[in-house]
């Protein structure tokens, strides 16, 4: 989307990705203290595009480590526009492609998933979908259980209608 949309696209993964290069990857507990470093990261990358006016991708989960009070801090500086796709599937579904990265050749080892597979398939079974992050703007849920099904066009058109009416909106309040 961010290459149709001619926008960046900055992951949580991907900044973790680079840590894990430069400063090591070890047990599972480096790679959970290395969350709060990405997430700083990634508010600071965040930020620089707000002062500039520009727009991009984020990509996290939505854990309790995200950062939302500085997202909330960052909204109410800079009045950004901000579209969440909540994407969820079935627990099952998100088992087993959870199940898949594993070892695959794709995947970080840092990420030290094997170790996390356990404590993933108890929390996914109780947690359910997870709730979006208390931001002003539109929400889109997205159910990926099926990725056949899943419109990148209607997704698409959707965050430019978000983006249309929060800009005639705005223009509006300025008249």
């Amino acid at each position: 989307m961010s290459d149709r949309m001619n926008l960046p696209f900055v992951s949580k993964d991907s900044i973790k990705e680079i840590l894990f290069n430069t400063l090591g990857h070890g047990d599972r507990e480096w790679t959970e203290k290395l969350n709060d470093p990405t997430y700083k990261l990634l508010t600071y990358f965040i930020e620089q595009h707000l002062v500039v006016g520009r727009s991009m991708f984020i990509e996290s989960p939505y854990d309790d480590d995200f950062p939302s009070a500085a997202l909330k801090k960052l909204q109410s500086q800079y009045e950004y526009i901000c579209v969440q796709i909540m994407c969820f599937a079935q627990p099952e579904t998100l088992i087993k492609r959870f199940e898949s990265r594993i070892g695959a050749p794709d995947r970080h080892p840092g990420h030290n998933d094997e170790a996390a597979f356990e404590h993933f398939k108890t929390t996914i079974k109780k947690t359910g979908k997870v709730r979006p992050q208390s931001l002003e703007g539109k929400v889109i849920e997205l159910d990926t259980t099926d990725l056949g099904l899943v419109s990148i066009e209607s997704l698409l058109a959707q965050i430019d209608e978000c983006v249309k009416n929060a800009k005639a909106s705005s223009q509006a309040l300025a008249s």
